[in-house]
């Protein structure tokens, strides 16, 4: 509960915890909080207004120990032409770390992605990890499109698997995938293509004993 004397007013500023706000409204503490809440199901929310020719947004930063403001999430615009509308997560330093923009594509260490998602940087990856730890477990990339039905259907499949979990001496293989006569399945059903370990590849085998 804050009494009058946690409360201060400088300039138009209204400062809680501080005696000195450098904002309309200026949060300070230890753990600084913003708790919305309501009892009733009126569904309450929040709008942030920004004013002027750069936009709307609504923007959270917080101080960094060399007394810089490090912004770390945006909503909105910052340009008058709305060209940068979306939602932006920031690192601590400042950095984009993730992106969405207005056409609903995703950047991840990028502001300006020009697709579904892309994912820019000097170590540029994609790991997809199952809490699974079996034999022929593993990870799948599917590429689904639509039938005549206007159905998604899986066409096509890239599978990582587990050949041997042998902490140590661990075996992978990569399988390759495609939809048959109306018919993906699971469990490499539809397999095509296999390349084991030891670098052989299999083209309606799964178990090649030859490069090819």
């Amino acid at each position: 509960t804050l009494s009058g004397s946690d409360i201060y007013r400088s300039t138009g500023n209204v400062g809680i915890g501080t005696t000195d706000p450098d904002a309309k409204l200026h949060i300070h503490g230890d753990l600084p909080q913003l708790r919305l809440s309501d009892d009733a199901a009126n569904n309450p929310a929040w709008c942030f207004q920004g004013s002027g020719a750069t936009g709307q947004a609504m923007d959270l930063r917080y101080r960094r120990d060399d007394g810089a403001d490090s912004r770390l999430f945006l909503v909105g615009g910052e340009h008058a032409d709305d060209d940068h509308k979306g939602w932006q997560f920031n690192t601590h330093n400042g950095t984009s770390a993730l992106r969405i923009d207005k056409d609903g594509n995703v950047g991840i260490g990028t502001t300006t992605p020009d697709c579904n998602l892309e994912i820019y940087g000097d170590t540029s990856s994609l790991k997809l990890t199952r809490s699974q730890n079996n034999t022929n477990y593993g990870c799948s990339v599917d590429f689904a499109l639509l039938n005549s039905a206007n159905e998604k259907f899986t066409y096509g499949r890239v599978s990582g698997s587990i050949a041997d979990n042998t902490n140590g001496s661990e075996d992978g293989l990569l399988s390759f995938q495609v939809g048959t006569n109306g018919s993906m399945g699971n469990n490499y059903q539809q397999e095509k293509m296999r390349i084991l370990s030891n670098g052989n590849v299999g083209i309606g085998t799964s178990s090649p004993g030859a490069k090819l």
